[in-house]
């Protein structure tokens, strides 16, 4: 339940900015879970795997997404490629919002 009202919370935030073709704007708010799972760093293959298997979306998806966190300003990218999501649950003070649970972890 918790993840279900983070996820509409992330989805009001990035209403204006049109989602990119192929992704609906839930597929966003599961990527930005699955990244902040990766620290909110992501910059190899193997990292944008992962976001994407534990998002449900596909490697082309995911690379989609991070183009859209970057043109909305909800990330950033480093000289070396890194993409730092920034808004969402990787905003600074976003510690104490609902994160995925991890499998066999249970719910407080």
């Amino acid at each position: 339940m918790r993840l279900a009202l983070a996820g509409i919370a992330a989805l009001g935030l990035v209403a204006c900015t049109p989602a990119p073709d192929g992704v609906e704007r839930d597929q966003i708010a599961l990527f930005e879970y699955a990244v902040a799972a990766q620290g909110c760093r992501i910059r190899t293959a193997q990292q944008y795997h992962t976001v994407g298997f534990e998002a449900g979306i596909s490697r082309e998806q995911a690379i989609a997404i991070a183009g859209y966190e970057l043109a909305a300003d909800r990330a950033q990218q480093l000289e070396d490629g890194t993409l730092v999501l920034t808004e969402g649950p990787c905003a600074p003070g976003a510690e104490d919002a609902p994160r995925m649970l991890e499998i066999g972890e249970a719910e407080t």
